[in-house]
């Protein structure tokens, strides 16, 4: 998915560092300090990882001359049923239960309670790790609660190519109707 992100950025007329070149450095200088992680508790130690993110960006400051690095995450967001065609606009997905349609569910009585859905999240960090930018966009629903039980979209059914290319363009169309100048 990096490498996809790296083209969608670059094909909006931004320069990109090979994604894996971050990573290298972030991973070398997280070694160096022991890791950024509680080894014990599994959490993030934010004074180690700016350490970490700082000396990594100053490093290929130095040798490509970037200014801001994109940061991909993905996350998992519950939100409000409140369309009325059980349309996932943003994801460009319909919402199912037990495979039909959603308001097309024969004697549906309810509608869903909360949806859960997964996000894919870009965020622009400067040198100094400020965060300049970040968005939110979804990938495709994942779960759907209704009438006291849940349905589960399998995960292949989430993450497919369509829709991991359709939250990354929207994404990086954010980026550019901001007005950054590449």
């Amino acid at each position: 998915m990096i490498h996809h992100i790296a083209n969608k950025v670059e094909d909006a007329g931004f320069e990109v560092v090979d994604p894996p070149a971050f990573e290298r450095r972030w991973l070398e200088y997280s070694v160096l300090l022991g890791g950024v992680y509680d080894t014990k508790t599994g959490e993030l130690d934010a004074e180690k990882d700016a350490i970490v993110f700082e000396y990594a960006m100053r490093d290929l400051a130095a040798e490509f001359g970037i200014d801001a690095v994109i940061w991909p995450a993905q996350f998992f967001r519950s939100t409000r049923v409140t369309w009325r065609s059980g349309y996932f606009r943003s994801s460009g997905s319909f919402l199912k239960w037990k495979g039909l349609r959603i308001p097309h569910v024969e004697r549906l009585t309810y509608w869903p309670q909360s949806v859960i859905s997964a996000f894919l999240g870009l965020s622009i960090r400067n040198i100094s790790g400020q965060m300049l930018y970040d968005v939110g966009c979804p990938i495709a629903w994942s779960t759907i609660y209704m009438s006291r039980t849940f349905e589960r979209r399998a995960l292949d059914k989430v993450y497919t190519k369509a829709s991991i290319d359709r939250a990354t363009t929207a994404c990086v169309e954010e980026l550019a109707n901001l007005g950054i100048d590449p």
